[in-house]
């Protein structure tokens, strides 16, 4: 696939291979790129970097080191060969969990945009993030504090099916918080049904208890995605 961003009065062209079980980057993409700031020699870290489309575009943006990490070994190759394809030597693919392969570093930025789909039992990797979504994001909000440089940006979703009352609350302990892209993303009951059964009704259930937003539009179900620039305290 290529990708057309503007930026900077021009535009920045991405080359993508997303190999199977892969997270392909979806429509809302482009526009959370072009939200992102960049103003030339930042240091990056694309962290959870699937194909590495954060991460690709910061390089081709202007940070002159960029580093994309993934726990799934096609995605570190996924990466890597996407890296090659659009010619940027300065970029570096490692795989491990979460912060791990990056211990001890700080960033100018980070990006995270990480599973969050709420299942009682695991589904596939790419989308599950426990029992109410906000396994990996507690993870962040917790530990990305210790990988920012001082004034620096955390970039990452979060979607209305992830608690986002507590992730909100969670977030704000260590930054302040800006939304810089939203949309709504539709659905239909049958597509979560697809990824295990039963988990429609499971997350009306959270939905009842507050641990998630999410309407109906008539003709199927409605969240809201966000892209959220956290500016470290």
């Amino acid at each position: 696939m290529e990708l057309s961003i503007p930026f900077n009065g021009g535009k920045i062209k991405l080359d993508l291979v997303v190999e199977d079980g892969v997270h392909h980057p979806g429509e809302a993409v482009i526009e959370r790129l072009k939200s992102i700031e960049i103003c030339g020699g930042e240091s990056a870290l694309d962290l959870g970097c699937g194909c590495g489309v954060y991460g690709l575009f910061a390089a081709k943006a202007g940070c002159r080191e960029v580093t994309l990490t993934d726990v799934c070994p096609a995605a570190v190759s996924s990466a890597l060969v996407n890296a090659r394809l659009n010619g940027l030597q300065h970029v570096k693919c490692l795989q491990g969990d979460f912060f791990e392969p990056v211990t001890g570093q700080r960033f100018d930025i980070v990006f995270a945009n990480l599973p969050q789909t709420p299942a009682p039992h695991p589904i596939q990797l790419d989308k599950w993030g426990g029992p109410e979504g906000t396994q990996y994001l507690t993870r962040l909000a917790t530990e990305a504090p210790n990988y920012l440089k001082p004034g620096g940006s955390l970039y990452f979703c979060h979607t209305g099916l992830a608690n986002p009352n507590a992730v909100n609350d969670l977030f704000s302990k260590a930054f302040d918080l800006k939304v810089v892209n939203q949309r709504d993303r539709f659905f239909q009951r049958e597509e979560y049904e697809s990824y295990q059964p039963g988990l429609f009704h499971y997350l009306m259930d959270l939905r009842k208890a507050g641990k998630a937003k999410f309407e109906s539009n008539g003709e199927g179900w409605c969240f809201q995605t966000r892209f959220i620039r956290a500016s470290k305290k």
